[in-house]
């Protein structure tokens, strides 16, 4: 039996829902808190969106490094979970595939994005002030298997 995909967000009646599927980085620094990206829109966990052809981990390294300026080290693949989202601007409905990593800080190499500020959070902070449920989600997890290696 397949496992099923958790999904997040509240799905609009008579919508079509385009895929769009992206790689996230939950990376966390020597104090156990979490990178977050403040952007115009909210908070939320570090990647995107993947390039036609580019893995969902290709995507998580080269957002991250866009939008904070942080190079990492890819780590364990925590779950992969949808989150059904309208975007306004484009007005058009994705189901975003959302596939996330564990990562470890290597470098900054940069301020990032103009309206990409990085912030570390508290996993708790994070874990109430995301944008998206499917990224609280994936500090869950997380988390878990953090504490998890630690037992």
């Amino acid at each position: 039996m397949a496992s099923r995909i958790p999904e997040f967000g509240r799905a609009a009646s008579c919508a079509e829902y385009i895929l769009r599927p992206g790689g996230y980085a939950v990376i966390f620094n020597a104090a156990g808190k979490l990178a977050v990206v403040a952007t115009p829109l909210g908070p939320a966990l570090p990647g995107g969106g993947q390039h036609n052809g580019e893995s969902p981990e290709a995507a998580a390294i080269r957002e991250t490094r866009e939008e904070c300026g942080l190079r990492f080290t890819l780590g364990a693949r925590l779950g992969v979970a949808d989150e059904l989202v309208f975007a306004a601007d484009e007005n058009t409905y994705y189901r975003k595939r959302c596939v996330f990593f564990l990562g470890k800080i290597e470098d900054k190499l940069g301020q990032g994005e103009p309206d990409h500020e990085l912030r570390w959070l508290s996993p708790e902070k994070a874990a109430t002030d995301l944008l998206h449920e499917s990224q609280r989600w994936a500090i869950t997890q997380a988390c878990q298997q953090r504490r998890a290696s630690h037992d």
